[in-house]
């Protein structure tokens, strides 16, 4: 049985965001639109409800090439972790794409890294997990 959240978080017990409170409700807004046109429902609930969560998207900070570099510096004595972080800003892989690289995915010859995967949780509460395979154009994504 699933375990039940107060509506507004998750089932770890964390807020769900504005925005994503509100693309869930335009969402199903849409679903009842559909209904509300063809399938002959009275009117939209979730338009008589009123709208959730907000428009408003949180700013993304990136870090300036000086702020990472100073980071790596930091992290220079951990070498999985500077690697990691290395791919992750020079080659702006994902951190799912990261997880799902194996030894045959790098090139050294070509200087390429072939990325056909992304690792994924699934279930997190239950420690489900998967390697998805990527559908990319060409099936390179960096040369």
């Amino acid at each position: 049985m699933a375990k039940q959240t107060d509506g507004r978080k998750n089932v770890n017990g964390e807020k769900y965001s504005a925005t994503y409170l509100k693309t869930i409700h335009s969402q199903l807004s849409a679903i009842f639109n559909h209904a509300v046109r063809f399938y002959h429902l009275p009117y939209n609930p979730a338009q008589r409800a009123g709208t959730i969560g907000s428009k408003e998207h949180k700013e993304m900070l990136f870090w300036t090439k000086e702020e990472y570099i100073k980071f790596s510096d930091a992290i220079m004595d951990k070498p999985l972790s500077f690697y990691a972080f290395e791919l992750l800003y020079w080659y702006d892989i994902r951190v799912g794409e990261l997880l799902a690289l194996t030894p045959t995915d790098f090139d050294f010859g070509h200087e390429s890294i072939d990325i056909t995967y992304r690792y994924a949780h699934l279930f997190p509460n239950k420690q489900t997990e998967m390697a998805e395979k990527l559908n990319l154009e060409g099936g390179e994504r960096f040369e």
